[in-house]
Protein backbone atom coordinates (compact mmCIF):
# COMPACT_ATOMS: atom_id res chain seq x y z
CA UNK A 1 0.00 0.00 0.00
CA UNK A 2 1.42 3.35 -1.07
CA UNK A 3 0.42 6.16 1.32
CA UNK A 4 0.85 9.49 -0.41
CA UNK A 5 0.88 11.92 2.50
CA UNK A 6 0.55 15.61 1.77
CA UNK A 7 0.78 17.24 5.16
CA UNK A 8 3.31 15.42 7.33
CA UNK A 9 5.51 17.76 9.32
CA UNK A 10 7.24 18.01 12.69
CA UNK A 11 3.97 19.12 14.32
CA UNK A 12 1.99 16.02 13.39
CA UNK A 13 4.51 13.26 12.71
CA UNK A 14 4.26 11.70 16.19
CA UNK A 15 0.48 11.42 15.91
CA UNK A 16 0.71 10.17 12.33
CA UNK A 17 3.16 7.48 13.42
CA UNK A 18 0.77 6.40 16.20
CA UNK A 19 -2.10 6.26 13.69
CA UNK A 20 -0.03 4.22 11.25
CA UNK A 21 0.96 1.80 14.00
CA UNK A 22 -2.72 1.41 14.97
CA UNK A 23 -3.67 0.84 11.32
CA UNK A 24 -1.02 -1.84 11.02
CA UNK A 25 -2.06 -3.57 14.23
CA UNK A 26 -5.79 -3.41 13.46
CA UNK A 27 -5.35 -4.85 9.95
CA UNK A 28 -2.60 -7.31 10.90
CA UNK A 29 -0.19 -5.78 8.43
CA UNK A 30 3.57 -5.59 8.43
CA UNK A 31 5.34 -2.23 8.12
CA UNK A 32 7.14 -3.65 5.09
CA UNK A 33 3.78 -3.74 3.29
CA UNK A 34 3.53 0.06 3.34
CA UNK A 35 5.26 2.80 1.42
CA UNK A 36 4.93 6.09 3.26
CA UNK A 37 5.68 9.00 0.94
CA UNK A 38 6.36 12.57 2.02
CA UNK A 39 8.34 15.60 0.95
CA UNK A 40 9.16 16.49 4.56
CA UNK A 41 12.63 15.13 5.32
CA UNK A 42 12.17 15.35 9.11
CA UNK A 43 9.00 13.27 8.86
CA UNK A 44 10.78 10.73 6.66
CA UNK A 45 13.64 10.42 9.16
CA UNK A 46 11.16 9.94 12.03
CA UNK A 47 9.22 7.27 10.14
CA UNK A 48 12.40 5.49 9.12
CA UNK A 49 13.54 5.35 12.75
CA UNK A 50 10.17 3.75 13.53
CA UNK A 51 10.69 0.99 10.97
CA UNK A 52 8.63 2.27 8.05
CA UNK A 53 9.63 2.06 4.39
CA UNK A 54 9.79 5.69 3.30
CA UNK A 55 9.96 7.53 0.02
CA UNK A 56 10.84 11.14 -0.67
CA UNK A 57 8.25 12.73 -2.98
CA UNK A 58 9.89 14.64 -5.83
CA UNK A 59 7.80 17.68 -6.70
CA UNK A 60 9.69 19.33 -9.54
CA UNK A 61 8.29 20.90 -12.69
CA UNK A 62 8.49 18.75 -15.83
CA UNK A 63 12.02 18.61 -17.24
CA UNK A 64 10.62 19.68 -20.60
CA UNK A 65 9.62 22.99 -18.95
CA UNK A 66 13.10 23.60 -17.50
CA UNK A 67 16.44 24.55 -18.97
CA UNK A 68 19.58 22.45 -18.42
CA UNK A 69 20.75 24.54 -15.45
CA UNK A 70 17.37 24.21 -13.73
CA UNK A 71 17.35 20.44 -14.28
CA UNK A 72 20.89 20.20 -12.85
CA UNK A 73 19.79 22.27 -9.86
CA UNK A 74 16.83 19.96 -9.21
CA UNK A 75 19.03 16.87 -9.42
CA UNK A 76 21.65 18.42 -7.12
CA UNK A 77 18.95 19.23 -4.58
CA UNK A 78 17.58 15.68 -4.85
CA UNK A 79 21.06 14.21 -4.36
CA UNK A 80 21.50 16.33 -1.22
CA UNK A 81 18.16 15.11 0.12
CA UNK A 82 19.05 11.47 -0.56
CA UNK A 83 22.47 11.91 1.05
CA UNK A 84 21.02 13.54 4.18
CA UNK A 85 17.72 11.73 4.67
CA UNK A 86 16.98 8.18 5.75
CA UNK A 87 14.58 7.50 2.88
CA UNK A 88 14.42 4.08 1.28
CA UNK A 89 13.18 5.39 -2.06
CA UNK A 90 12.42 8.44 -4.12
CA UNK A 91 9.08 8.74 -5.88
CA UNK A 92 8.50 10.89 -8.94
CA UNK A 93 6.36 11.24 -12.05
CA UNK A 94 7.68 9.15 -14.93
CA UNK A 95 8.64 12.20 -16.97
CA UNK A 96 11.63 12.53 -14.59
CA UNK A 97 12.74 8.90 -15.03
CA UNK A 98 15.54 9.45 -17.58
CA UNK A 99 17.14 12.33 -15.67
CA UNK A 100 16.90 10.65 -12.26
CA UNK A 101 18.09 7.31 -13.59
CA UNK A 102 21.06 8.94 -15.31
CA UNK A 103 22.02 10.91 -12.19
CA UNK A 104 21.15 8.39 -9.48
CA UNK A 105 21.22 5.04 -11.25
CA UNK A 106 24.12 3.81 -9.17
CA UNK A 107 22.62 4.89 -5.85
CA UNK A 108 21.53 2.36 -3.27
CA UNK A 109 17.99 3.71 -3.30
CA UNK A 110 14.75 2.38 -4.74
CA UNK A 111 12.89 4.28 -7.42
CA UNK A 112 9.08 4.56 -7.49
CA UNK A 113 7.16 6.24 -10.29
CA UNK A 114 3.79 6.77 -11.88
CA UNK A 115 2.60 7.41 -15.42
CA UNK A 116 -0.20 9.92 -15.90
CA UNK A 117 -2.91 9.77 -18.52
CA UNK A 118 -1.80 6.73 -20.41
CA UNK A 119 -3.62 3.49 -21.03
CA UNK A 120 -2.07 0.21 -19.98
CA UNK A 121 -1.66 -0.63 -23.67
CA UNK A 122 0.15 2.65 -24.36
CA UNK A 123 2.40 2.00 -21.38
CA UNK A 124 3.53 -1.36 -22.73
CA UNK A 125 4.15 -0.16 -26.29
CA UNK A 126 5.95 3.08 -25.42
CA UNK A 127 9.69 2.26 -25.52
CA UNK A 128 10.63 4.50 -22.57
CA UNK A 129 7.87 3.02 -20.40
CA UNK A 130 8.63 -0.53 -21.49
CA UNK A 131 12.29 0.03 -20.57
CA UNK A 132 11.26 0.88 -17.02
CA UNK A 133 9.77 -2.59 -16.55
CA UNK A 134 13.24 -4.11 -16.70
CA UNK A 135 14.97 -1.67 -14.37
CA UNK A 136 15.76 -3.54 -11.13
CA UNK A 137 16.15 -0.26 -9.24
CA UNK A 138 12.57 0.72 -10.14
CA UNK A 139 10.37 -1.10 -7.62
CA UNK A 140 6.89 0.31 -8.34
CA UNK A 141 5.26 1.75 -11.44
CA UNK A 142 1.74 3.05 -11.03
CA UNK A 143 -0.21 3.49 -14.25
CA UNK A 144 -2.95 6.06 -13.96
CA UNK A 145 -5.22 5.08 -16.80
CA UNK A 146 -7.13 7.69 -18.75
CA UNK A 147 -10.82 7.96 -18.09
CA UNK A 148 -13.82 10.22 -17.98
CA UNK A 149 -12.63 11.81 -14.72
CA UNK A 150 -9.69 13.47 -16.50
CA UNK A 151 -10.13 16.83 -18.19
Amino acid sequence: MWLDTKNLNTNNIARATDELNQLIAHNQLNKSQLIVESNDTNAINHLDKNGFYTSYYVNFDKPSELNDNQIDSCLTMLQTIVDNTDCDAISFPSWWYDEIKEEMGNEDIDLLTWCHRTTQFEFFVTPSCYEMLYDPQLKVILVKDTGEHHL
